[in-house]
């Protein structure tokens, strides 16, 4: 083999190893793109006596979620979409008052946004006490919702177990 036969192969190798390189970078660069922008929406509950207490959501994460849909359980049976007309009837069957927050069609949570989904301002346990035990054991919301680039992510808040 001649010295100029190598150094062409050589120069194919360097070619073909920068192009896999170019690749993985170009990936990588997107996979930042995306996470850059990526919402992160999380339900928590909050007791806080004596202050606002009931269903936190909040945007965690970098971007912006858009809210594509939601789904309210009571008791392990579907109720429906989490909107007023759902949480007035949970109301008037649970004989309970509290304060909502529902969805448009299309929400949109802007990075650090936070709103209650249903709450009562000032919280005591003797007074509330139905009210701890719908956010705790009886309540379960999943929320559907995409980033910017169309990626699809859900949040559960599950019932806690009966102890």
């Amino acid at each position: 083999m001649k010295s100029g036969d190598v150094i062409a192969i050589c120069a194919i190798v360097v070619a073909v190893v920068s192009l896999g390189v170019s690749i993985m970078q170009g990936r990588a660069v997107r996979r930042h793109e995306r996470n850059s922008v990526r919402p992160l929406l999380q339900l928590h509950r909050v007791v806080r006596h004596s202050g606002r207490t009931g269903v936190r959501l909040v945007n965690s994460g970098l971007g912006p979620a858009i809210v594509t849909q939601s789904m309210v359980y009571l008791d392990g049976a579907r109720v429906g979409s989490w909107d007023s007309a759902i949480a007035a009837r949970m109301q008037a069957e649970l004989a309970l008052q509290f304060s909502h927050v529902t969805f448009n069609e299309t929400e949109t949570l802007a990075p650090g946004a936070e709103k209650y989904l249903l709450s009562v301002k000032e919280y005591d346990l003797r007074t509330h006490s139905h009210f701890h035990e719908l956010i705790d054991h009886r309540i379960e919301i999943q929320i559907h919702y995409q980033s910017l680039h169309g990626e699809t992510f859900m949040v559960t808040l599950s019932p806690k177990p009966s102890s």
